[in-house]
C-alpha cells in the first residue's frame, strides 16, 4: 500500500539557524534521520540542506556513541539514524549554519531496523537560546527509510 507523502503547513513564517525536532510518538524505537528545506533566495525554490555530523546535536545518544557514528548519525540517507538513550523529552537538533528561511523538513526512519518517528514537535531559534514552537505536531514516516517531506505554509527563517 503506497500512502504518498504527508503534507502540513507551519502556521507562519519561521527564520532559524536552529532546528529541534522533538519525537513525541514513534514505532518500535525512537529512530531518525532528517534535512531542511530552505529558501535560498525569494521566488528562487527550496533547497534541501542536509548538514553534516558536525552540525547536529542530540539531548541524548543510545549507548554513548559518538558523532557519526552508530546512534549518532542522522544525515538523510544514511545507513543509521540517531536513537537516544532514554524515550522522555528527546530531540535531535541541526544548526544550518546561518539563519535560514526554512520551508519544511524532510525525515527518515532508521534503514535497516523496523524503527521510526510517527509525529514530532518542531521548535525553531536564530540563535540557540531562545526557543519557539513551530505549528503543530507533524505526521513522520510510515517506514523505516522512505522520505517524508513536511512542508510549512510559510517559511521559516532559520540560521
Amino acid at each position: 500500500v503506497w500512502f504518498g507523502k504527508a503534507t502540513q503547513r507551519f502556521s507562519m513564517p519561521v527564520f532559524a539557524r536552529y532546528v529541534r525536532i522533538l519525537p513525541q510518538k514513534w514505532n518500535g524505537h525512537i529512530a531518525m534521520r532528517s534535512g531542511m528545506l530552505v529558501c535560498q533566495e525569494c521566488d528562487s525554490g527550496t533547497v534541501l540542506l542536509n548538514p553534516g555530523e558536525c552540525q547536529r546535536r542530540y539531548s541524548s545518544v543510545f549507548n554513548g556513541s559518538r558523532p557519526g557514528l552508530q546512534h549518532s548519525h542522522s544525515m538523510l540517507g544514511s545507513k543509521q539514524a540517531w536513537s537516544p538513550a532514554k524515550f522522555k523529552d528527546e530531540y535531535m537538533q541541526v544548526d544550518l549554519g546561518r539563519v535560514h528561511l526554512v520551508s519544511g523538513i524532510v525525515t527518515q526512519g532508521h534503514q535497516s531496523q523496523n524503527h521510526w518517528v510517527t509525529k514530532y514537535a518542531v521548535r525553531c531559534s536564530e540563535d540557540g537560546k531562545s526557543w519557539n514552537e513551530v505549528g503543530p505536531v507533524f505526521v513522520g514516516n510510515l517506514d523505516a527509510d522512505s522520505p517524508v517531506t513536511n512542508t510549512l505554509p510559510y517559511a521559516v527563517m532559520a540560521r
